[in-house]
C-alpha cells in the first residue's frame, strides 16, 4: 500500500490482506471464483484497493472484472465489466480515477463519481 503498512496478495482464489506489523488482516474470495486473478492496486490513501480478474490470462482475452474493496469492511463492490477490450492492468494515481490497461496496451479510465469507462486520448 502507498503507506507502506499494508500488503494484498492473491493466495488461490483469496485475497488475503496483511498489516505489516501485526500480520494477517483480512481474506475474501475473489468476487467471480472460476476465473483468473488479476492485478491489485492500491488507492493511494491506502484505504480501499481494486482488482482484476480475467477469462482468459494467457493470452488475455474474455470478459474482465473490476472489483473494489474497502477498507475495514472489505465488501466488494463490481466497478466494471468489459469483454471489448479485456483489462489486464491498472494504476490508482488519483482518488477519484483509475488508470486501465487493455489488451492492446491502450489506456483507459475509470472515473469513480460518473462510474464511466472512457479511452484516454
Amino acid at each position: 500500500s502507498p503507506d507502506g503498512k499494508k500488503l494484498a496478495m492473491w493466495q488461490g482464489t483469496e485475497l488475503v490482506i496483511w498489516d505489516v506489523d501485526q500480520g494477517e488482516m483480512a481474506r475474501k474470495p475473489a468476487i467471480m471464483p472460476n476465473l483468473a486473478p488479476g492485478p491489485i492496486v492500491w488507492s493511494p490513501d491506502s484505504q480501499a484497493l481494486v482488482y482484476l480478474q480475467i477469462t482468459t490470462p494467457c493470452p488475455p482475452s474474455g470478459k474482465s472484472y473490476g472489483v473494489r474493496l474497502t477498507l475495514p469492511t472489505l465488501t466488494p463492490t463490481l466497478l466494471f465489466t468489459s469483454e471489448t477490450p479485456t483489462f489486464t492492468g491498472a494504476s490508482w494515481e488519483t482518488a477519484d480515477q483509475l488508470t486501465l490497461t487493455d489488451e492492446h496496451s491502450k489506456r483507459w479510465r475509470y472515473d469513480f463519481g460518473t462510474q464511466q469507462l472512457t479511452q484516454s486520448p
